[in-house]
């Protein structure tokens, strides 16, 4: 039930972004959506993953899978955000 209720709260979020992207008219490359979509994927997937190790008393297991996969999703998430911001200022 948990993560039924995360995964309905994410895709408003995502709808929410796309939206305010296309009615500010803001250019976004595709590999920009990509890069931000794979950035979500890996973020959600380990959050899954150290919430189970968790749930299963490796919580130890659970926080190194996060700080493997959860620092590389961060940076695909951020760095198309700052294209973005870059490319809107100029």
């Amino acid at each position: 039930m948990l993560w039924t209720l995360f995964t309905i709260i994410l895709v408003a979020i995502l709808t929410l972004l796309v939206v305010y992207v296309f009615n500010k008219k803001i250019r976004v490359c595709w590999w920009e959506w990509v890069l931000f979509g794979i950035g979500i994927l890996l973020l959600v997937f380990a959050l899954q993953n150290t919430f189970g190790a968790a749930a299963e008393g490796e919580s130890k297991a659970g926080f190194m899978f996060l700080w493997t996969l959860g620092i590389p999703a961060l940076i695909l998430i951020v760095v198309p955000v700052v294209l973005v911001q870059r490319r809107s200022a100029a």
